[in-house]
C-alpha cells in the first residue's frame, strides 16, 4: 500500500490571464478537463470526484467545499462539469462563487517487480479561477515519483518505472493547453523541475 504525504510533494501549473476580466467557469472547466484527459490517457487519474471550494465575494474563502461523485456511466464533458458546479453551492451561501475545482480518482502505478497496481489520488488536477486569472495545477503526494522513499531510502527501480510516466503526462498537459509549464515551489521532499522532481 502506498503512503501519501498530507500535502503535495510537488506540483506544476499553467496560467491563463485576461486583461478584460472575461474568463468564465466554462473556460476553467474546459482547461481542467483538458488536463484531466491527459492524465487519464497516461493511466494516472480516472476522475471519479469533483471537489469545489467556495469563496464569498469580498471576503475570500468561505471554509466550505463540495464533493460530488462522477458517474463513470455518464459522459463527463466540460459543459457537464460546468453544469454540476452550481449544484454543489452551499445552501446557506447563495452568493458563494467557485474558487477552485479539483478532479481526483484512481490511477495506476508500477511496483518494483514490474506489476501494475492501482491507487486513489496518485495525481490530481485543480483549476483556480477568477475573471482575470485561471491556473491549472497538477499535484502528486506519493514517493513513487521521487528517487527515494519518504524515509530517505533510494528506490531506483520504483523511480525508473514511474517517473517517466509522470514526465510524459506533464509534457502532455503542457502541449494540450498550449501553455508553458511552471514548476511549483520546493517542498521537504524535493524540487519540481519542468517534467519531474529533482
Amino acid at each position: 500500500m502506498l503512503t501519501a504525504a498530507p500535502a503535495p510533494v510537488a506540483s506544476w501549473s499553467w496560467e491563463v490571464s485576461s486583461d478584460a476580466d472575461d474568463l468564465t467557469l466554462a473556460d476553467a472547466c474546459a482547461r481542467l478537463h483538458t488536463a484531466a484527459d491527459v492524465l487519464a490517457s497516461e493511466g494516472l487519474c480516472t476522475p471519479r470526484t469533483l471537489r469545489v471550494s467556495w469563496l464569498r465575494p469580498g471576503e475570500g474563502y468561505s471554509g466550505f467545499a463540495s464533493l460530488m461523485d462522477i458517474d463513470p456511466a455518464e459522459e463527463f464533458t466540460p459543459a457537464a462539469m460546468a453544469d454540476r458546479v452550481p449544484v454543489g453551492r452551499p445552501a446557506g451561501l447563495p452568493d458563494a462563487e467557485p474558487q477552485a475545482l479539483t478532479l481526483a480518482g484512481p490511477g495506476s502505478w508500477t511496483d518494483a517487480q514490474g506489476a501494475e497496481q492501482r491507487a486513489h489520488g496518485l495525481v490530481d488536477a485543480t483549476v483556480y479561477l477568477a475573471p482575470w486569472f485561471l491556473e491549472v495545477t497538477v499535484a502528486v503526494r506519493h514517493d513513487i515519483w521521487l528517487r527515494a522513499d519518504f524515509s530517505g531510502r533510494p528506490h531506483p527501480r520504483l523511480y525508473r518505472r514511474n517517473a517517466p510516466r509522470l514526465a510524459a503526462a506533464l509534457e502532455g498537459v503542457e502541449k494540450a493547453l498550449g501553455l508553458e509549464t511552471s514548476p511549483g515551489e520546493p517542498t521537504p521532499h524535493g524540487t519540481p523541475d519542468k517534467y519531474g522532481i529533482s
